[in-house]
């Protein structure tokens, strides 16, 4: 019951710094905001957390854990065929991205610079390790026929670079939906990586 207790405390701490650095900054929010927020004394933050450079590390690398884990089965997917597999990243991407994750990505790319060497390369090793499932998808894609031979490493930093920026003006009241956007990016993306032919949606290779 005390783990629990604690383990929840933790998550609430997180949860008001997410939205507390995000709608003030990282400079802009103090320890004793986060504690106010939170219904506590500046001092307890202390029990969880050494400083508030700790704070932004653990929302970083928690939600990019769970993009790795969300998708890392696809990087090696015997059942799907590098079509699929695509289909299923994008669509897990974008969900992310525009759903309930949405703000967290966002301070991935804003507030990055405020942690500390250490921190920093391991968020940034944990995104190389979200690219290099996106770049296995491709590459078994061109050694299997159904994607012609592309730059592995621009395709991948092209369309995540879409769905990223997508964060800035899609609304999920807008005219498109979450997923019908997904389908539009995995549409777009085949048909490039297909030499511009009809999108390929079945188990058969692209001729190319």
């Amino acid at each position: 019951m005390k783990n629990q207790k604690y383990k929840a405390q933790q998550n609430e701490i997180l949860e008001t710094a997410r939205e507390l650095f995000w709608h003030k900054g990282y400079d802009g929010t103090s320890l004793k905001d986060i504690a106010s927020s939170c219904g506590f004394e500046t001092s307890n933050v202390y029990y969880y957390y050494k400083n508030k450079e700790e704070i932004l590390y653990e929302t970083l690398r928690i939600e990019l854990d769970k993009l790795v884990d969300d998708t890392k089965q696809l990087e090696e997917d015997s059942l799907k065929n590098p079509v699929e597999r695509l289909k299923a990243f994008i669509d897990t991407e974008v969900k992310k991205h525009l759903g309930e994750h949405r703000l967290q990505g966002m301070l991935t790319d804003s507030e990055l610079s405020h942690l500390s060497a250490k921190h920093k390369r391991k968020i940034v090793e944990l995104r190389n390790k979200h690219d290099d499932i996106l770049s296995r998808i491709i590459s078994d894609g061109i050694t299997q026929g159904y994607f012609r031979d592309i730059d592995v490493k621009l395709t991948v930093y092209t369309i995540s670079s879409a769905i990223i920026r997508s964060r800035i003006w899609f609304s999920p009241t807008g005219r498109v939906s979450i997923q019908e956007y997904s389908d539009f990016i995995f549409q777009f993306s085949v048909h490039a990586l297909s030499l511009g032919k009809t999108p390929v949606t079945s188990t058969a290779p692209v001729a190319v």
